[in-house]
């Protein structure tokens, strides 16, 4: 099936974001189809809904859309707060492009501020909130002096004239106090968290055998993030990798800068290898000699030199040649 349809499922609100009261949620999550035929229809999700948002082929996702170029479940969306006004997106079963031209390999997931526009298969669509932040401010805003004005007349200036100096700094130094001492508890907290989750993701590593392609860094907003380069073969355990962090809801948030694009190969022969333990020399097939802890052509290090093979390092790249 060639052509993109976009259906309706009975649990969910449809057309024009209005829900099954009748009622429109301003606070909830709205999504409209951008191109192919059903171009302008819309589905809502209510502000309350915690569950994250699959869209793909399959039947049983809360966005449907029939297409041989959609995969059954191609990316799921998690919803931030209102105030956050962000939505993150994971790339499950198929990529993902964002308005920019980023491409959202399998396993990779990124986060986005709404309103937010997607390509994917032969669909586009976007998603944006029924009220934004800016329209829900300038919405509250007149609420907003007509309070403040209306605070001041009731204060009035005899109550004024009665404040105490003295007892206003000793109420103001404790709350003060209290509040700092919460937020280091809390940066404490996050930085416990940063670190278990990168021991936890270097055991999944070894654990995969992918510590020699992929390096976790702890980030200064306490994030976690791995990087590198893998083969094609490999993407599928990196994938598990991604599925065992989606199964551990307490862990520090994951920027995931995994790629597996091809990288040029080590281009040079081997000309002769002399076995001398760390003062052991490669020559080249360019006559360039090395010994291990060189760098060489292309950027290139010699990370060992064995009896058999020799094994170089470039951009988290490894490549051993046999000899």
């Amino acid at each position: 099936m060639s052509e993109t349809s976009f259906l309706q499922k009975s649990r969910l609100p449809f057309s024009e974001g209005v829900g099954l009261s009748g009622a429109t949620d301003r606070f909830g999550l709205k999504a409209t189809i951008l191109s192919g035929s059903y171009a302008g229809a819309q589905i809502s999700f209510p502000s309350n809904r915690k569950d994250p948002i699959v869209a793909g082929s399959s039947p049983d996702n809360d966005i449907v859309l029939l297409s041989d170029n959609i995969a059954s479940k191609h990316f799921i969306i998690n919803v931030g707060s209102f105030i956050n006004n962000k939505i993150t997106i994971l790339s499950e079963e198929g990529s993902v492009i964002l308005k920019d031209g980023r491409v959202i390999d399998i396993g990779q997931r990124t986060e986005m501020s709404l309103p937010a526009e997607i390509s994917f298969g032969d669909a586009s669509l976007i998603f944006e909130r029924e009220i934004g932040v800016k329209q829900l401010k300038k919405l509250l805003k007149p609420g907003l002096i007509i309070a403040v004005c209306l605070l001041i007349g009731l204060v009035g200036s005899s109550i004024i004239s009665n404040i105490n100096p003295s007892n206003i700094i000793s109420s103001v130094i404790p709350i003060a106090n209290e509040q700092a001492e919460s937020a280091n508890d809390m940066s404490l907290l996050n930085m416990q968290k940063q670190n278990q989750t990168a021991s936890l993701f270097e055991d999944q590593l070894v654990k995969m055998q992918l510590q020699e392609y992929l390096i976790v860094q702890k980030n200064s907003d306490n994030t976690v993030s791995i990087s590198g380069n893998l083969p094609e073969a490999l993407m599928p355990q990196w994938r598990s990798v991604l599925q065992w962090y989606d199964g551990n809801s307490n862990l520090a948030y994951l920027v995931n800068n995994v790629t597996s694009k091809k990288i040029d190969g080590f281009k040079l022969a081997i000309k002769s290898v002399w076995l001398d333990g760390d003062n052991s020399i490669v020559t080249l097939s360019n006559n360039e000699t090395a010994k291990v802890g060189d760098t060489i052509t292309d950027g290139w290090l010699v990370q060992d030199i064995l009896s058999d093979q020799i094994v170089l390092k470039r951009h988290n790249q490894i490549v051993k040649i046999t000899y």
